[in-house]
């Protein structure tokens, strides 16, 4: 019996950033075996044209396609979707933010609006990463066709019981809290607070006070202004004993950083925000998260259980600073690695998309 075939249509590494790394998951996972899994990369902008040609000849028996936040992407996912439709070709679309149907509803024309509400009522089906964001597809999707699949740890970033153990004796200790920011260095994902984060540590430190934390940053700048924002701030304000810079970390040099910082923090305010895949590994590496209460974020962090939940609008950085002293390290992390494991695996994951593949192609 010859296998099911499925097309995955989205952004494929390089560059890594949450929506790739998701792509190249399922790519590589178990469902090899089962299906005849192909790809189209819309990861290079100027293939776009070979990339529509390649759907249009596929005879996949499903299509799978990660869909754009972006007023131009989403002509190219229309264009794509409209392919389907005239060929009679089931397809699911996975929606990795939480900004989609603002973008349709408030930003885009009437033509363009209505081909999405048009477009979109007549797939098998649609993925949103958490329960607080299916309204998205509400009014444009039965709600039986609107599923809930949360990201996923790829394994290869889960704390290992050996290196658990060691890190929960860590955790009792009192030494310095060394908290991470780990994401686009971009100024909508909050990094700039984080700075702040660390002022209140520098003056606490020129008081002649214990040091309490030290904030690792790691992740990409998009922006040369950023950059330079970043680099100058740090020196101005002689933050060069309590705040570190990583570049871009990956592999091994990831593990190290999930591995040594205790607390986890990103007050993202970033308008396409989903459920940050970086959140969900620092569970796994049993940190306590701080984050503010935006998109699927409050989903996972529950404010006082698992971390602290920050208003988006109002952050109060002295009243953040003393509750990241006041947080109970080692049973947060037992906690939140609890869960990870248990609701955010690779396992998990795949074995979702699996069920819902296996669902619409019967």
């Amino acid at each position: 019996m010859s296998k099911k075939k499925i097309c995955l249509i989205a952004q494929f590494p390089p560059p890594i950033h949450g929506l790739s790394e998701a792509a190249e998951t399922i790519r590589s996972s178990r469902l090899r075996e089962k299906y005849d899994l192909r790809t189209v990369d819309l990861s290079r902008h100027k293939d776009i044209f070979n990339a529509i040609r390649s759907v249009a000849q596929s005879d996949a028996d499903l299509f799978y396609l990660t869909i754009s936040q972006s007023a131009a992407g989403n002509i190219r996912d229309l264009l794509i979707l409209s392919i389907l439709e005239l060929r009679h070709r089931k397809t699911v679309i996975h929606l990795h933010g939480g900004y989609y149907r603002t973008l349709v509803d408030q930003q885009m024309n009437g033509i363009q609006r209505w081909l999405n509400y048009k477009v979109v009522s007549r797939l098998e089906g649609a993925i949103v990463l958490s329960e607080s964001l299916m309204p998205i597809f509400r009014g444009m999707l039965p709600e039986r066709r609107i599923s809930v699949i949360g990201n996923c740890v790829k394994d290869e970033y889960v704390l290992s019981e050996n290196d658990w153990l060691e890190k929960k004796g860590m955790l009792k200790t009192k030494g310095i809290r060394h908290v991470l920011f780990l994401s686009n260095m971009m100024r909508a994902k909050g990094y700039r607070d984080v700075l702040k984060l660390a002022c209140i540590e520098s003056e606490r430190r020129k008081r002649g006070e214990n040091p309490v934390f030290h904030y690792e940053f790691a992740g990409a700048f998009f922006e040369k202004e950023e950059e330079d924002y970043f680099r100058s701030f740090i020196k101005n304000n002689d933050l060069q004993n309590c705040v570190s810079y990583h570049g871009i970390a990956e592999g091994d040099r990831k593990r190290a950083l999930l591995k040594k910082c205790k607390i986890f923090i990103l007050l993202t305010r970033y308008p396409k925000e989903g459920q940050p895949i970086s959140i969900l590994e620092a569970m796994a590496n049993g940190m306590a998260v701080v984050a503010t209460d935006h998109a699927g974020i409050p989903d996972v962090i529950q404010d006082g259980t698992n971390g602290i939940l920050v208003r988006k609008g109002k952050t109060d950085l002295k009243r953040v600073d003393t509750r990241m002293q006041e947080l109970q390290l080692e049973q947060i992390g037992e906690r939140n690695r609890r869960i990870a494991v248990m609701k955010y695996s690779e396992q998990r994951y795949i074995d979702a998309l699996d069920r819902l593949f296996e669902g619409i192609m019967q």
